[in-house]
């Protein structure tokens, strides 16, 4: 990705950020998302989750029923931490980052017994990189 400057990134939250991007196949090669490098963190555990859909205020993930962070919400943990990860052309390593969360839905998935989805509100502003990847990924959508 290229380095977006804060004007570009306060036009992309200010433009963007109610649009939910549904992670598909050509979504996550195209934003260099790591889907094995994506977790629930809550109460000093950390847990494997699938990223559904993600705007720059909140996100919808499918989890385990039999995962840890199901039992930690159903127990009344709702603040949570969704960490995103994802490939840095130029350096080929990773950027990772944790965005603060609540928990303000929970929902069998798509029928499934053993899959929920759980929905996420951020606490605090998405960080830069979320920013500057779903905005220019929408950008080019809008424009194309």
């Amino acid at each position: 990705m290229g380095y977006a400057t804060s004007q570009q990134l306060s036009r992309y939250y200010d433009l963007y950020q109610n649009i939910d991007v549904t992670f598909s196949k050509e979504v996550i090669k195209t934003t260099n998302l790591i889907m094995s490098q994506v977790y629930i963190k809550a109460l000093g555990g950390q847990w494997p989750c699938v990223i559904n859909s993600s705007s720059l205020v909140g996100a919808k993930v499918i989890a385990g029923v039999k995962s840890g962070v199901y039992s930690k919400i159903q127990q009344g943990n709702t603040s949570v931490n969704l960490r995103f990860s994802f490939l840095d052309q130029g350096k080929k390593e990773p950027i990772s980052f944790f965005v603060s969360s609540k928990v303000t839905g929970m929902n069998q998935y798509s029928g499934s017994p053993d899959l929920v989805l759980i929905n996420l509100s951020y606490t605090q502003r998405a960080p830069d990189d979320l920013i500057e990847r779903l905005g220019t990924l929408l950008e080019a959508n809008i424009n194309s």
